[in-house]
């Protein structure tokens, strides 16, 4: 029996090793492709993977997908890695939207940011995204839907009585949505928190017209007046010369002033700065 020579046997070993590592590394390699496959599959649109995994088998409907997102790029000539999920076709694909339903959109001057941006507030149909983005931009627009407007023509009758959505804001946060009301007093000559004050204390017309002929012109003070339980000037005339929140405390406790008193009042608040003699009413006899 003839034995191998220990080169030989050397020999065989290292190719065989040789070749064993090669199959490892193939089989790496494949996997890894695969791997790098299924992470492309995630934003890549020219993967079958990417349209499979979101729903989308039919090829004529990919092909339309496709165009419509390669137009936006186009438009705003912007790479494709550094557009919002919310902008592609598969946040519009999970929303239900068929590629004619965003055609119906782009074919009235709309983007696929845009109409994510509507979407996003509320506003589902090309034909309400139109009457607002006729009239304002979208950033004025979310300001809006955030105040609770949502209806575009009652955004604008808001604007064209009060003048901007600062105004408005002012008024809706203060509980006051009836813009017909709004005009009246503003046609009148009242500023816009003068109308929030007006509105909200139920003041008359006629009320305000006569406090202000008995010398009483601030619509805050008068606010104030009338639900201290002043509900006419003619009753608050004896407490005139006296701090508005001293008025009403004697008023309240039924006691009349006097030069006294109104002496009282006012070195209370010149002297002291702070309340020493209008405490209670029982301190206060």
């Amino acid at each position: 029996m003839k034995l191998i020579p220990s080169s030989l046997l050397i020999a065989i070993f290292s190719v065989n090793t040789l070749l064993y590592a090669q199959t490892l590394s193939g089989e790496s390699n494949d996997i890894m492709a695969q791997q790098l496959r299924k992470q492309s599959a995630r934003w890549d649109m020219n993967l079958i993977e990417y349209w499979t995994n979101i729903g989308v088998t039919d090829t004529e409907e990919i092909e339309k997908w496709k165009l419509l997102y390669q137009n936006f790029l186009d438009n705003y000539k912007l790479p494709e890695y550094s557009i919002k999920n919310s902008y592609k076709p598969a946040y519009f694909i999970a929303k239900g939207f068929k590629p004619e339903d965003i055609q119906l959109w782009t074919d009235v001057g709309f983007q696929l940011n845009e109409i994510s941006d509507f979407l996003e507030i509320g506003v589902d149909t090309h034909q309400e995204a139109k009457l607002w983005k006729d009239n304002m931009s979208i950033y004025e627009i979310k300001e809006w839907v955030k105040l609770g407007i949502k209806d575009s023509e009652l955004a604008q009758n808001w604007k064209s009585v009060v003048g901007d959505i600062g105004n408005a804001s002012f008024l809706i946060r203060n509980g006051i949505t009836n813009t017909e009301e709004v005009k009246i007093l503003k046609d009148k000559g009242f500023e816009i928190d003068e109308i929030a004050l007006i509105i909200k204390n139920n003041l008359s017309l006629n009320a305000i017209k006569e406090w202000r002929e008995n010398d009483i012109k601030d619509i805050k003070k008068i606010a104030i007046l009338v639900n201290g339980g002043f509900d006419n000037p003619k009753k608050y005339l004896p407490y005139k010369n006296i701090y508005t929140d001293h008025a009403i405390k004697l008023y309240q406790w039924g006691i009349k002033p006097n030069k006294l008193i109104e002496t009282m009042s006012n070195s209370n608040r010149a002297l002291f700065k702070k309340e020493l003699f209008f405490k209670d009413k029982e301190r206060f006899v």
